[in-house]
């Protein structure tokens, strides 16, 4: 296309899923025997054409049904697409590049020349520090409408059911690449439980009620998230074929999302608590070491007896006048860096470099190089994790400690959202959940005490009525006569949503509306603050 993307644009999309399928009631072959002869395809098979064509039909129309500026990644790399690969359930193979096709091909049609899809080509950089992206592609409105003649509805699109959900993933330097392996019986449990947890999931009504119309931006970025019901499939990515290293859980919108959003999601329209472990890397290296972490914050750098002939750098140098409230961020991020860096060079500009990509400056006149020395020597007892390249390893335990309350809830019937370190739930469970995390972490690094679990303040669904909400236009759906100390929960449906109506979120004109009085909110705040 002529029309180049910005940024912002090209950032809202989803990866192309080789693994979808569609329910055998629907009329998408009916689609597919309308669209297949127009696209002109030389020497491709008809059947496998035709098979290719589903499988694009339904990412375009699953994604455009969730948003319709919602792009989709699309790789244009032949390498992506084994066949006989255990991540690929479907058997796609490359011939499916020629099925979406480009505007610049003079040999085959397909999609693009057909003038069913928008597409951008993408770009591979040679540079470290310069992004690559696959090629962008989106339904036309032309195509939309033949899917939706022929009734294909959207909540008839599914993940292939044996979607490999347990990888391998190591990096070669320009590229992450999947590897195959041998099922071992700890392997074949370990897909079993993540396989019950994702179908868990998948029963799961997993929301924000309140969207605001330039929608969820993801963490710092600038720009939305894609919520839909269709995105919560979960995987262990290991980094190793031995699977040592790695293991943690990822997937779902639910994880591009900033911890001021989180606390905003409900599970079957209830609240829910964010809990997270208090400085889990940290307590995992001790715990690894059979060591006790030292008192009190482990971020906080004033409290700690300084050796200033290791250190001789002068507090004013280090803190600026900062509060360890203002640089906790950054000895976060600094910390992570540290251990994952094979090297102290490598850790220092990487430092500098995350800083500077997430907008937040290193505070104007604190010194970097200061800072990570005062930070090794109050943890020297486990410095020889420091510059070692032990991440990975260290996400092995993190994600052992995950599974454990993972399956601990799974088995209950009891959704749970996993965000590495820290899990969300429901209300009702959060005495059970910060008991169930310390219990797997002293089960996992065999120690007598766990780390501290702190919750975030849960999401308060119920507002008190005020002035935005005549702005919405939701005013008039308000009876006139309430009483004063009413609460109001407003609820936006998305189109998969459990209330049997279908609605195209980025069109709804419609809200939902409870209220709670000043006696059932006094109640429930009781609840909350004796749990």
């Amino acid at each position: 296309m002529k029309n180049k993307l910005t940024k912002s644009q090209r950032n809202f999309y989803v990866r192309f899923d080789i693994n979808l399928t569609i329910t055998e009631s629907s009329h998408m072959d009916s689609v597919v025997k309308e669209i297949y002869p127009k696209l002109k395809m030389i020497n491709t098979n008809s059947r496998i054409g035709k098979e290719l064509l589903k499988l694009v039909l339904l990412n375009l129309y699953q994604n455009y049904s969730t948003n319709k500026k919602l792009l989709t990644g699309f790789h244009k790399n032949v390498n992506k697409y084994k066949p006989k690969s255990r991540y690929n359930k479907n058997q796609i193979s490359k011939k499916i590049i020629d099925i979406v096709g480009n505007d610049k091909e003079k040999t085959k049609d397909g999609l693009v020349k057909a003038g069913y899809i928008d597409y951008w080509n993408g770009y591979n950089s040679k540079n470290a520090w310069d992004e690559s992206y696959t090629s962008r592609i989106r339904a036309k409105l032309k195509l939309i409408n033949i899917i939706r003649r022929h009734k294909v509805e959207a909540n008839q699109i599914e993940k292939h059911p044996t979607t490999e959900c347990i990888v391998i993933q190591v990096s070669d330097g320009s590229s992450k690449i999947k590897l195959e392996y041998n099922d071992t019986p700890n392997i074949i449990k370990m897909r079993q439980d993540l396989t019950k947890y994702n179908n868990l999931l998948w029963r799961t009504h997993i929301d924000i009620g309140w969207i605001p119309e330039e929608g969820v931006i993801f963490g710092s970025s600038e720009y939305p998230v894609a919520i839909t019901q269709k995105n919560k499939f979960m995987r262990r990515i290991f980094n190793d074929p031995k699977f040592e290293t790695g293991g943690r859980y990822y997937g779902g919108w639910i994880q591009g999302l900033n911890s001021e959003w989180r606390n905003k999601i409900t599970i079957n329209l209830m609240p829910t608590v964010e809990v997270d472990f208090s400085a889990n890397g940290i307590n995992l290296l001790y715990a690894k070491e059979r060591l006790t972490a030292p008192e009190g914050d482990q971020y906080d750098l004033s409290i700690g007896n300084f050796n200033r002939h290791l250190n001789p750098y002068p507090p004013a140098t280090i803190y600026n006048g900062y509060s360890m409230k203002d640089l906790r961020p950054l000895l976060k991020l600094m910390m992570l860096i540290m251990i994952n860096a094979k090297n102290y060079n490598e850790a220092y500009y990487a430092i500098k470099g995350d800083v500077n990509d997430s907008n937040k400056k290193l505070p104007q006149g604190v010194a970097l190089k200061p800072l990570m020395a005062m930070f090794e020597q109050k943890h020297s007892a486990i410095k020889k994790y420091f510059y070692s390249g032990f991440g990975a390893s260290l996400y092995k335990f993190d994600s052992t400690v995950a599974e454990g309350v993972i399956n601990y809830f799974t088995n209950k019937d009891v959704p749970v959202l996993c965000i590495h370190d820290s899990f969300i739930i429901e209300l009702e469970y959060l005495k059970e959940l910060k008991a169930v995390m310390q219990d797997s972490f002293k089960k996992t690094m065999l120690a007598e005490t766990a780390p501290n679990v702190n919750h975030i303040d849960f999401l308060d669904i119920y507002e008190p009525l005020n002035p935005e909400h005549k702005k919405s236009g939701l005013w008039s759906l308000i009876p006139h006569k309430i009483k004063e100390n009413t609460l109001v929960r407003i609820f936006t449906p998305t189109s998969e949503t459990i209330i049997k109506k279908e609605v195209d979120r980025t069109e709804a004109n419609e809200r939902y509306i409870t209220f709670m009085d000043h006696q059932m909110r006094l109640e429930r705040d009781y609840y909350y603050n004796n749990k």
